[in-house]
């Protein structure tokens, strides 16, 4: 993934750690604004919250992409079946490409507007700019 793109992943799931634990539990996180990607990384890893949102919206993902028979639904039907939940914030990054193509070809085939995960993942930029 390029530097680019791994930034993006990574202001995304800041920016939804930020609405799903409110912003005193979100600055509890950090001491100050994060500044490396392994701060960040670290902390939400180890944000119970926030992995168990993040696990109930890829679980909705490989539900409906594993029902279509999407190519790449059992890859991420694999990352769920794992019980480490602090690994999927390191699959959602480095996984990043395959969550996007899944979404797209989703939003394709349903014309679907979406829960507000999947229509951020569908256009990180514009999520990040509200």
């Amino acid at each position: 993934m390029k530097p680019a793109q791994q930034q993006q992943v990574l202001e995304l799931l800041l920016l939804l750690a930020r609405e799903s634990l409110g912003e005193q539990d979100f600055a509890a996180l950090f001491d100050g604004e994060p500044t490396r990607i392994s701060e960040i990384t670290l902390a939400l890893r180890d944000s119970k919250p926030f992995l168990l949102l993040l696990r109930g919206r890829l679980a909705a993902v490989a539900r409906v992409a594993g029902a279509l028979k999407l190519v790449g639904a059992e890859r991420l039907a694999e990352w769920l079946g794992d019980d480490c939940d602090p690994c999927l914030v390191d699959r959602a990054i480095e996984g990043y490409d395959l969550l996007y193509r899944l979404l797209l070809e989703l939003d394709e085939l349903l014309l679907w507007t979406g829960w507000p995960l999947l229509g951020t993942l569908h256009d990180p930029v514009t999520a990040l700019k509200e």
